[in-house]
Formats: C-alpha cells, structure tokens, sequence
C-alpha cells in the first residue's frame, strides 16, 4: 500500500473523529512517527497529548489533509469503532447500515493495520453484535 504524508494524516483524523481509534492511539501513533523520522514535523509532538475535539485534529497541521477515500468510506470507520466496542454518536447511527465493496473494505482493513498495528479482519461482525452497540444519545432524544 502506497501512502503519502497527506493521506495518512487524513486517514488518522478521520480514524479519530470516527472513534475509530482513541486518543491514546493516537498518541502512540504520533510516537511512532516521531521514532521513524529525523526531523519530525512540530504537530506529531502535539498529537502526544492532543485533547481537544476530535474533530479539530486537522486544526494542527497547517494545511487540509487528503485521505483519498470516497465519503461512504469514511462513514465505514464508524462500523470499525462499533466492532472496536466504541459508543456510535446518535446522528452516525444509520452510518452502521452502508456497504462498501469487499476490496475496498480491506483496503481500509490494510490501511488501519498498518497504520494502527490493529488487524479489524479479527474484529467481531457487525451483523453478530449489531444489538450491543452503544448508541450515545442526548438527554432530549
């Protein structure tokens, strides 16, 4: 798999805002980016300890990062954060019912493995824990 800096930027944004992975991921990833180059960009060491809205990751880089992947594949990190047994946002929820072919699905699996070092082929289905999903709803649904 062929990455660029802008790409894999994007993917972990959008990884994160997902839920897909945690802040402390993140940091662990930032990490290990800092270990494998010489002259780290500064906004790695700010994503040691980023805590501000996950959304706003992008906020760091000083330009808009391009992951290359189309919108309905970004909507699939969210089922990765539901098998990775994360509270799904109330307003993603329909997010759990899209389909992406089965090539680009481990297109985005490969990417998060090598990204992540975590392997979503081992990942319970969907399908098996589509009743224990958390659904993070507020107060006045």
């Amino acid at each position: 798999m062929e990455s660029s800096v802008s790409s894999d930027l994007s993917f972990v944004s959008k990884c994160l805002a997902s839920k897909a992975i945690s802040r402390d991921e993140l940091s662990q990833w930032a990490a290990r980016a800092i270990d494998s180059e010489d002259n780290s960009p500064l906004y790695l060491y700010d994503m040691l300890d980023y805590r501000a809205n996950r959304y706003d990751l992008f906020k760091l880089f000083g330009f808009v990062p391009v992951s290359g992947l189309s919108e309905i594949e970004t909507k699939y990190l969210h089922q990765i954060a539901a098998r990775r047994n994360r509270k799904i946002y109330h307003e993603y929820e329909s997010y759990l019912d899209i389909e992406i072919t089965e090539d680009r699905k481990q297109y985005i699996h490969q990417w998060f493995k090598d990204m992540f070092g975590i392997d979503v082929d081992v990942l319970p289905p969907l399908a098996d824990i589509r009743d224990m999903i958390e659904i993070d709803k507020p107060d006045y649904l």
